[in-house]
């Protein structure tokens, strides 16, 4: 007779990663978001003035404010100096979003 093999038991282990660019929907990329549209709207430009302000297109400055397109860091600075804010604000502005998230705990 044949031995019969017994399958083997997996054990999966599951381990939580946390990702290094979060998606451009998450709550951080959101109050971005929210904040670049403020400082415009506050300096009274459309986006296509932002634009030509940047020397892009418009739909560029259109798709960051909706989502559809993510900022690096010297994109970010560039927007700043055309909106009149600092890396600092925006800094100050995700140090305000994290205590309030640890107060509300």
């Amino acid at each position: 007779m044949k031995p019969t093999l017994q399958p083997k038991k997996i054990i999966k282990v599951m381990v939580k990663k946390q990702k290094l660019r979060e998606s451009v929907h998450s709550d951080d990329n959101i109050e971005l978001r929210k904040f670049l549209i403020e400082k415009r709207k506050n300096l009274n430009l459309s986006q296509r003035q932002l634009a030509e302000k940047l020397n892009i297109h418009y739909s560029v400055v259109g798709k960051i404010e909706t989502g559809d397109k993510r900022m690096d860091y010297l994109e970010l600075r560039r927007y700043g100096e055309a909106l009149n804010f600092s890396i600092s604000e925006v800094e100050e502005l995700f140090n305000l979003a994290d205590s309030n998230i640890h107060n509300n705990k």
